[in-house]
């Protein structure tokens, strides 16, 4: 048992060694401002708290005809990127819950993209299950082709049925070549 804790410290110890490594993209002076509101049909606000922590409310009010109605683009900081190479990681790492949801398990849903041309179908995507309980989720991204900086964007879809969830802790990472998404925390 005290094996199992010891490894356990030291894979989480080298998790936080390669999170380091990471290039924080996220503009968070712009994420904690938030305010992109869809009239009749949804929302993405953010509110801070009590203890002046920043969570970003999102919501769907009504059913939409396609789930890219309601979207939004994370403000990151392009300039910061330069050109970045197949093969580099992209971590979107954050913390969820699902306040209320149409669906019978609870769950909210998302799709979060990774845009690295400027057609749909070189989008990286992947769509993710949120939980009635704060959880962190982890979402790697590995490029498929060489991207210009300023030509990236990540976006969060939400326009399912209708559902509110709560985000916090966000950060968007790009790591240098040489580190894969298996020695990154593993996805949720």
């Amino acid at each position: 048992m005290l094996l199992g804790i010891s490894t356990l410290a030291t894979t989480l110890h080298a998790q936080d060694d390669i999170l380091a490594k990471g290039l924080s993209l996220l503009r968070n002076e712009v994420w904690k401002n938030a305010n992109h509101q869809k009239e009749g049909l949804g929302s993405l606000v953010a509110e801070k708290t009590e203890s002046d922590a920043v969570v970003v409310r999102v919501s769907t009010d009504t059913i939409v005809p396609f789930i890219h109605n309601l979207a939004y683009s994370l403000p990151i900081q392009k300039k910061k990127i330069g050109q970045l190479k197949a093969g580099q990681v992209i971590l979107i790492s954050f913390d969820a819950i699902s306040n209320e949801a149409s669906l019978e398990t609870g769950e909210s849903k998302a799709l979060w993209i990774v845009r690295q041309t400027s057609h749909h179908k070189g989008n990286l995507m992947r769509t993710i299950s949120i939980s009635d309980t704060w959880r962190t989720y982890h979402l790697p991204f590995t490029l498929t082709q060489d991207v210009a900086g300023d030509s990236l964007a990540v976006v969060i879809q939400f326009g399912y049925r209708p559902q509110n969830f709560s985000v916090k802790h966000l950060a968007i990472r790009v790591f240098p070549e040489g580190i894969t998404d298996a020695q990154l925390p593993r996805p949720a």
